[in-house]
């Protein structure tokens, strides 16, 4: 995580929790196609897939 990934998690005003939107950008500046989590949720904002651990296991 760097400087450049905190700007953007703080602004998208469409994200309301920095540090989910901190890991978003993360994973999107790492290159990942999706996002395990059991909070699904949290990740409305995602323009990336979004599973949880269960989905994740059953599809790999």
């Amino acid at each position: 995580m760097d400087d450049k990934v905190v700007r953007q998690a703080m602004n998208n005003l469409a994200i309301h929790d920095v540090g989910y939107g901190m890991q978003y950008y993360s994973a999107i500046t790492s290159g990942c196609t999706y996002i395990v989590t059991e909070n699904k949720e949290d990740y409305y904002f995602s323009e990336i897939k979004v599973v949880s651990c269960k989905e994740f296991l059953k599809n790999e």
